[in-house]
């Protein structure tokens, strides 16, 4: 995920430590995408949509993400 390191100073290695595997792969997604929906990374990681909705809040709780705009046009930003 060179993406990442590049855009954000960090590697996966250190994201995977700091969270769950799961959670990381959340934050890539929306390196890549970060229009994303819930239900299109619960599908994509093959979870439940709450799961992906828990991992998001826990995520904008600890600062790493927000969103940005309204729930259907808006979009995630990552602030790590």
């Amino acid at each position: 995920m060179a993406l990442v390191r590049n855009k954000f100073g960090i590697n996966s290695e250190q994201i995977r430590n700091k969270f769950s595997d799961n959670k990381a792969l959340l934050i890539f997604m929306i390196a890549l995408r970060s229009d994303i929906t819930a239900s299109n990374a619960a599908q994509k990681l093959g979870l439940n949509q709450r799961t992906i909705e828990n991992y998001l809040a826990e995520l904008k709780q600890a600062k790493i993400i927000s969103r940005k705009g309204a729930n259907k046009t808006g979009y995630w930003t990552i602030s790590i």
